[in-house]
């Protein structure tokens, strides 16, 4: 006779996970693999994808012109670090209150509007390059004004999902919004290094604000309604108050956010600084700079198509932990190898564990979030995601004055691979705690409340 399990009145079957049992990784159902591109079926997501793939091999066309640019210009590291700065603290500060927006108006016309201006700053950053009057501080004053668009969109952005497909597909959206992201980081920086070769940065900037055309398009054709929730008497403070409070209340929320902040800080400064530890350290060109940056993207590509393959954030968290630790031992190494061979192959485990971290963060957090906090959770999540580098780009690039480069890449893997061990310390009760905010949740689905359960 077979014995019936020993539980406790009340509670689930126990099960054991076992980090390094690589089989939970991989889906158990190969018909899994089938539904790959089951949000695609969608025709404005579809849309809204063709279009951001576009625009964002046009974006990476010009980071990777603009950092060869500055290098050109002041053979600086401390001035690339704090271009990258420029071009991204502003975010820090006006994601909380842009995502109130975001979920206050319509959010395609937000990014109607924040697209239309980021085409016009690169538009002019490629004019005064083409006419030789291009400076230093004309590049540091239009990195400030594309942070400050940028922290705008990104909120909007983020939260459009919702609205392009139903909330059992979401995940699924995310990670084919990083497949086309990373695809877009594989192509763009090869291209761009080599159009820099040929056409100068001038003309990479003109065709990086050409691919705008791309999204704009997209955004006019796709419709959908967006009837924000009564805020009552409630003002833009109070609601970002009322997001804070909802952030800090969540264990798994501020936790993951956490996460995302540490990642972001010593992790993601790496491939911004890139073009000056290629051109010091290891000697290179644009093309061995595009290569770099390609590598790291293909790493990218394939977490994002990993992540497509999963039907829900079941296991999400070992992934994290996992991608982390990866992230930061790709650093590690980084900082103690010198061949340009060796260094091509540690960029995709980079680029793969920095992506898988940041993308199944995405996913967990637009899991358990309501509706009506997702805009404010997203410009948390921007903060972090488009905050913390240039903190840490900034900081990394003046520490490179007083601490060889080299250490300073070594410290900060080590610091990420430290994280994930706390992270798994701490993952069995934000996977308990994230199960019992979906179980509260009437209008989540059945699916992800189910897989967050186990």
């Amino acid at each position: 006779m077979q014995k019936a399990p020993d539980n406790t009145p009340g509670q689930s079957p126990r099960k054991k996970y076992r980090l390094l049992d690589f089989s939970v990784y991989i889906p158990k159902n190969l018909g899994a693999l089938k539904t790959m591109t089951r949000s695609l079926r969608y025709r404005d997501f579809l849309l809204y994808l063709a279009g951001m793939f576009i625009v964002n091999i046009g974006v990476w066309i010009q980071q990777v012109a603009t950092g060869w640019l500055i290098f050109r210009l002041t053979d600086s590291l401390s001035q690339l670090s704090t271009a990258v700065f420029l071009s991204q603290i502003p975010i820090l500060f006006i994601e909380p209150f842009a995502g109130v927006l975001s979920d206050r108006f319509n959010r395609r016309h937000i990014m109607i509007c924040t697209q239309t201006g980021l085409m016009l700053v690169i538009f002019a950053l490629g004019l005064l390059t083409l006419t030789n009057t291009i400076s230093i501080y004309a590049i540091y004053v239009l990195n400030f004004i594309s942070g400050v668009i940028v922290g705008f969109d990104a909120p909007a952005r983020q939260a459009l999902y919702s609205k392009l497909v139903p909330p059992e597909d979401i995940p699924n959206a995310i990670a084919l919004n990083s497949v086309a992201l990373n695809a877009s980081r594989f192509a763009g920086p090869a291209i761009g290094g080599f159009l820099i070769g040929i056409v100068g940065e001038g003309w990479c900037f003109i065709i990086s604000a050409c691919a705008f055309a791309a999204i704009l398009s997209t955004l006019f054709i796709i419709r959908f309604d967006y009837v924000p929730k009564d805020a009552g008497s409630c003002n833009a403070v109070c609601q970002f108050m009322q997001g804070v409070k909802y952030l800090t209340a969540s264990m798994p929320l501020r936790t993951l956010v956490g996460l995302l902040c540490i990642v972001c800080f010593f992790s993601f400064p790496f491939t911004m600084l890139l073009a000056a530890f290629v051109g010091d350290t290891l000697k290179g060109d644009s093309n061995t700079l595009g290569n770099m940056m390609s590598l790291i993207g293909g790493g990218s590509l394939v977490a994002g198509i990993y992540l497509t393959s999963r039907k829900s954030a079941l296991g999400l968290g070992r992934v994290i932990t996992l991608a982390t630790f990866a992230s930061g031992a790709g650093l590690a190494c980084f900082g103690l190898v010198r061949s340009i061979p060796a260094v091509y192959c540690l960029c995709p485990i980079i680029g793969f564990g920095m992506i898988a971290t940041a993308a199944s963060i995405n996913v967990m957090i637009q899991s358990i979030v309501d509706e009506d906090m997702r805009g404010r959770m997203m410009s948390f999540f921007g903060m972090a995601f488009f905050g913390m580098p240039p903190i840490g780009s900034v900081l990394q690039g003046y520490a490179a004055k007083l601490i060889p480069w080299d250490w300073i890449i070594l410290m900060c893997g080590l610091t990420c691979m430290l994280a994930a061990c706390v992270f798994e310390y701490f993952r069995p009760m934000i996977r308990e705690q994230a199960r019992q905010i979906i179980a509260k949740r009437d209008s989540v689905s059945p699916e992800i409340a189910a897989s967050l359960k186990r």
